[in-house]
């Protein structure tokens, strides 16, 4: 506004103004700036009365302007201020409220600012790695992030594990699946379904059931020779889904080995990968994924006599 020639600012309720900036209205003849709370801050009066023989001519009332300090000590007229009593402040002291609301409050804005969002990224992190977190925490640690304990009647089962798989998969199963689960660290007790249970067909499904209600855990390894094999037949499906409906507690984990097209999954099939753990044979830490759905056990406990393991098929041979 350099055209600016006339500014009234008097009976008003200014507090700080940089009156020096009224320097660029070079065309300014009238300015009237009494009857306002002007502050007595130090800074501002200094700067005050450095621009004021500058201007004073054209101040209609100069000799009225007051500035305020406080509710105790009130008002005081400018031409009679005695910066005397600045000599003892610095201007950070005499403006530290305010310089702290203008710059030392933007650091800390940003820190708080970076802190929420550091703490937001690390709760989306968890929500989504949460397993694999859990899994990597109970592998170095041997302790579950989440999780119930075990009851002590799931605790006194004859098995940790019954392996339901193909025939065809058999060396598979009793080579590097079963080795790796007996001997490990813990080491579990399992039941391998044509190693523990060489029943006739006709007691088949009853050999399946006792299998797997004397198990803390059922564990099927599913590839496309028991899709095509096995699970089609009716004795030995019903077997297993009439425990997992009998008993909806009862965990049950699936492996799949090899190629196989998920066309050729029933709605079974389905439905128990919605509700149960599985894991793909050769994904990255499998094992760790294996041990962490197993159920809990003493590390201490010896891995188990070739009797012990026997011990469910003289009762599935006697059903």
């Amino acid at each position: 506004m350099r055209s600016l020639r006339v500014l009234h600012l008097d009976h008003n309720y200014v507090l700080e103004f940089q009156l020096w900036n009224l320097n660029y209205n070079i065309h300014l003849k009238d300015l009237r700036l009494a009857h306002n709370m002007w502050s007595c801050e130090c800074v501002f009066i200094k700067q005050y009365i450095e621009w004021l023989p500058r201007k004073q001519e054209i101040i209609a009332d100069a000799q009225e302007i007051q500035c305020f300090f406080n509710e105790t000590t009130g008002l005081t007229l400018l031409n009679e201020f005695n910066m005397s009593v600045c000599t003892n402040y610095s201007p950070r002291k005499v403006f530290g409220a305010q310089q702290f609301q203008v710059q030392d409050l933007v650091p800390v804005v940003a820190v708080g600012a970076a802190m929420v969002a550091l703490l937001l990224i690390t709760l989306i992190v968890i929500l989504i790695y949460r397993r694999e977190m859990s899994v990597w925490f109970y592998s170095k640690y041997g302790v579950r992030l989440q999780g119930r304990a075990a009851s002590r009647r799931e605790e006194e089962k004859l098995f940790d594990g019954f392996v339901s798989y193909s025939k065809k998969d058999e060396a598979f199963v009793s080579q590097i699946l079963a080795p790796e689960l007996e001997y490990g660290s813990p080491p579990f007790r399992l039941c391998l379904h044509y190693r523990d249970l060489p029943v006739a067909s006709g007691y088949l499904s009853d050999a399946i059931v006792e299998a797997m209600e004397a198990s803390r855990r059922s564990i099927l390894v599913i590839s496309e020779n028991f899709l095509k094999g096995e699970w089609c037949r009716y004795e030995f499906k019903s077997a297993h889904l009439d425990v997992l409906r009998s008993n909806p507690n009862h965990k049950l984990i699936l492996i799949f080995i090899g190629k196989i097209n998920p066309k050729d999954f029933d709605p079974d099939i389905r439905y128990l990968l919605k509700t149960n753990t599985f894991l793909q044979w050769g994904e990255k830490m499998f094992w760790e994924k294996l041990r962490y759905a197993m159920p809990d056990i003493a590390f201490s406990r010896k891995p188990p006599c070739p009797e012990q393991t026997r011990d469910l098929t003289s009762v599935a041979v006697h059903i």
